[in-house]
């Protein structure tokens, strides 16, 4: 008997007290007096017991107990054997018979006879035993009276649903045994090859291969792996006997896109070359492929540079109308920019393509120049309606910018011959009076070294002595053109005009020809200075002259006739604009727009030459402007057009107007920055959601679980799964818990699996994965599924492999639970009435032998 309230017996305490202290007065020790005392406490003592609730708990055991016995292709003999042969020793060793239930792809009957594991399994061949099907037999079990069973198995289901089984709750406490199987053959054989699911655009990912060798003798091999078409890895192996070794080794960052990592080790033996392979999948997050269009080869040469530095997959081509038909469709580009590029320069298709390929999620950076907007021809084509400046139509107007010209002239030996050098000095003088006062010149000769016959300087107040200057150039020593081309730019550096013009002239090659001099032209581009190259003479130019002419964005000219030399000079200064939409100043101001800097995170920037007149459209943002004869002009504007979005930059990038924005620091940030906010904030969007996907076979089916690893909003994950027969079939994710899901494919079939996954308008990087035939196979296995194994066991509250004690305490099961506080209430009632009849008996015994006294 067990009291829920012991605390109850403590009422006796007082009672016994009371009693012990009226015997000790000698108040109990009259006649009768005992029993009265008696029947009191016992009164007491049952009413205690009975409010301490008291009750006996009755137990019965278990009568017998069921083993599901496994008897499918994929338990080997000796496994089954002793599986079984562990079960019974426990269940005799408790005390407690036990009967068989054998099953494979079926459930069979229970039998009592199982001397042996393989007279269960002959017997119960017309379960089919080339499945298992643990769900089914686990079902079976519903229909037992016994509160406990074991489960014999190795824990690979084929078909079927094992936890299926147990979601109604009412099952009995299931106990699985496991046991290893056979070995695996000996051999070697690759145990594991490991690489991340996802890696950055353009970053390495680690991979390694384990490789394990269970022979007698060690392995001399090669091991070879791929990542996609490119080695990674080629190294001679020595595995030794009953060892394992891992070699680790880096993804190629320039591979792009779901690509097989594949390890291949192959090694001779006894019976010629051996090989063993196993495959995995990496998905290198794509970088966003830029079509850049480029009216001319000089408005590409630093934008491309700058791009190709920003980790963008660029497309860079030269416009024309006959641009290459294996240009990708618009479609494959997160983005095209048209870089001073005229409408005619376009092909009529991808001048028509452009406008829905913006609005359906495209990006569209156009940027200008004199061949660009309204000078480009733009104006009422499909291009205009999504640009966020309204275009001005050209119309004549002449204009001519201040010029600064440098003559770097060969004053050579050679260059006395025909009189080249003094007609040289007659074309600088015609240069000379072809000048405006406002203008500059600057006269170097040079043989080996230079001679600075004028410094650049305003032609006002030179003009007059200009011409004595230029006569003081007489023809001596040899020929060195790098000095002095190196000081008509240090010159040029310090002239503040609309256009710098440098004319080279000699006679001959130059005996010192190399990149540097290139590098020197690329320095006055960048100060927006131009460059022509004259050659007087019979020899012809080797090229280089010509080179460094187009490179310098001037004009190459030859002669032999030197009276040709002023006319030819004259022809190359000549300077004139007639497009009014062209606004160009040696010093204009770059301000903060109306609608305030978003599409760069830069908020100071230098000044410009020159942009191209456009107009602001009302529902569009004006982020920068520049000011031009008290009016203001969009040099930034950026809007949204359908789901894409459009960006113009209307002065230009080749140097001509943004001289100090191509030697600007921040001139790489400016342009990624433009190019990334047209790309961010259009179209699908790229996803940096940290998440793992991982897939497995169970019961025939193929269940995909992705985990979630950040806030994604409200958005359930959603999309397909493409299988090995090509077929794409929706994914259906449902949620396990929060960031946790789970979808599942049906009949399952070896090869390989791509998902394809979105998180709202985000989209996961591809993943894939490979499932191999020996997931659906009945063969055996060395090592049981013991993770399956565990939550059967766990959610029907058994455990794995139990021992006698733990299982001994499971036999015994509490069946009624008997309430004893009414008897001891009763009995108390009894004693009380005892006491009454006691107490008069006495009382009565007293008056009786008074009388008789």
């Amino acid at each position: 008997m067990t009291l829920e309230a012991p605390w109850a017996l403590a009422i006796l305490v007082p009672f016994i007290i009371a009693i012990a202290i009226s015997f000790l007065r000698g108040k109990g020790r009259k006649r009768g007096g005992y029993l009265v005392a008696v029947c009191r406490s016992l009164v007491v003592a049952s009413l205690a017991i009975a409010l301490g609730r008291p009750h006996i708990v009755e137990t019965t055991k278990i009568g017998e107990i069921t083993a599901l016995l496994d008897t499918s292709s994929s338990m080997a003999g000796a496994q089954g054997e002793r599986l079984l042969s562990k079960a019974s020793s426990l269940a005799q060793a408790l005390g407690v018979p036990m009967r068989v239930v054998p099953f494979a792809r079926r459930s069979g009957s229970a039998i009592n006879d199982f001397s042996s594991y393989d007279s269960v399994r002959s017997g119960s061949a017309t379960l089919d035993p080339s499945a298992t099907n643990l769900e089914a037999a686990l079902a079976s079990l519903r229909a037992t009276t016994g509160q406990i069973a074991f489960l014999l198995s190795d824990g690979y289901e084929s078909v079927g649903h094992a936890l299926s089984a147990l979601a109604s709750g009412d099952n009995p406490r299931i106990f699985p045994f496991s046991v290893d199987g056979e070995p695996e053959p000996q051999g070697i054989s690759i145990t594991q090859l490991y690489a991340p699911q996802v890696v950055k655009s353009q970053q390495r990912a680690d991979v390694r291969v384990s490789l394990a060798n269970s022979l007698s003798v060690r392995a001399e091999g090669t091991l070879i792996v791929t990542h996609g078409s490119a080695k990674i890895l080629e190294r001679v192996l020595t595995i030794p006997s009953n060892q394992e070794v891992t070699v680790s080794t880096e993804s190629d960052p320039k591979i792009e896109g779901l690509q097989p990592i594949v390890a291949t080790y192959s090694w001779r033996d006894s019976t010629g070359t051996r090989s063993v392979s196993r495959t995995s999948w990496l998905s290198s997050e794509k970088r966003d492929k830029v079509l850049l269009l480029s009216g001319s080869p000089d408005d590409d040469r630093f934008l491309s540079r700058i791009l190709r530095g920003q980790s963008y997959q660029l497309r860079d081509e030269i416009a024309s109308p006959t641009l290459p038909t294996s240009l990708d469709p618009l479609s494959d580009y997160r983005a095209i920019i048209l870089n001073n590029v005229p409408a005619s320069s376009l092909p009529p298709q991808l001048l028509q393509s452009v406008n829905p390929y913006v609005k359906g999620g495209g990006s569209l950076v156009t940027i200008g120049g004199d061949r660009s907007y309204g000078l480009g021809g733009y104006i009422g084509s499909a291009v205009e309606e999504i640009l966020p400046v309204r275009l001005v139509p050209p119309h004549v107007e002449k204009k001519r910018l201040t010029v600064a010209v440098q003559l770097v002239i060969d004053k050579s030996r050679s260059m006395a011959m025909d009189a080249r050098l003094e007609f040289a000095k007659a074309a600088a003088r015609e240069v000379l009076a072809s000048l405006k006062d406002d203008d500059f010149i600057g006269v170097i000769g040079f043989d080996d070294v230079p001679f600075i016959a004028l410094p650049i300087s305003q032609v006002g107040p030179v003009r007059y002595s200009a011409a004595d200057r230029i006569s003081r150039l007489y023809p001596t020593k040899k020929t060195n053109l790098f000095p002095a081309l190196d000081e008509a730019r240090r010159g040029m550096a310090r002239v503040n005009a609309g256009r710098k013009h440098v004319i080279v002239l000699t006679d001959g090659k130059l005996p010192d020809p190399g990149t540097y001099y290139f590098d020197l032209v690329r320095q006055m581009r960048v100060l927006g200075v131009t460059l022509s190259t004259v050659v007087v003479g019979a020899d012809a130019d080797d090229g280089f002259l010509a080179n460094l002419a187009k490179l310098g964005g001037g004009s190459f000219y030859q002669t032999s006739d030197p009276t040709n030399l002023p006319k030819i000079f004259l022809s190359d200064v000549k300077v004139a604009s007639d497009e009014k939409s062209i606004r160009e100043n040696p010093e204009i101001k770059v301000s903060r727009g109306p609608s305030g800097v978003s599409s760069t995170s830069l908020s100071d920037f230098p000044t410009l030459r020159g942009f191209v007149e456009t107009l602001p459209r009302d529902s569009a943002r004006t982020e920068l402007i520049v000011s031009e004869e008290g009016r203001s002009f969009p040099l930034l504007a950026s809007w949204q057009v359908g789901k894409g979005r459009a960006c113009s930059f209307t002065s230009d990038a080749n140097g001509r107007w943004s001289s100090r924005w191509i030697e600007w620091p921040s001139i790489n940030e400016f342009w990624s920055d433009i190019v990334e906010s047209t790309i961010s904030t259009s179209g699908k969007a790229r996803s940096n959601i940290d998440f793992e996907l991982r897939s497995w076979v169970e019961g025939g089916e193929v269940v995909v679980d992705l985990s979630v690893f950040q806030e994604a909003g409200a958005s359930t994950p959603r999309g397909e799964v493409t299988l090995p027969s090509s077929e794409r079939v929706p994914l259906g994710l449902r949620e396990i818990s929060p960031g946790h899901y789970q979808g599942r494919l049906q009949k399952a079939v070896a090869g390989k699996y791509t998902a394809s996954v979105l998180i709202g308008d985000a989209a996961l990087p591809q993943i894939a994965w490979e499932i191999s035939e020996d997931s659906f196979s009945e063969r055996p296995r060395f090592k049981p599924n013991t993770p399956l194994l565990q939550q059967i066991a766990s959610r029907s509250g058994g455990i794995v492999n139990p021992d006698k004690e733990a299982l001994a305490k499971q036999l015994e099961v509490a069946t009624n639970k008997r309430d004893l506080s009414r008897i001891f209430a009763s009995i108390a009632l009894l004693l009380f009435l005892l006491e009454i009849i006691c107490r008069e008996f006495n009382r009565l015994y007293r008056s009786f032998g008074r009388s008789a006294g």
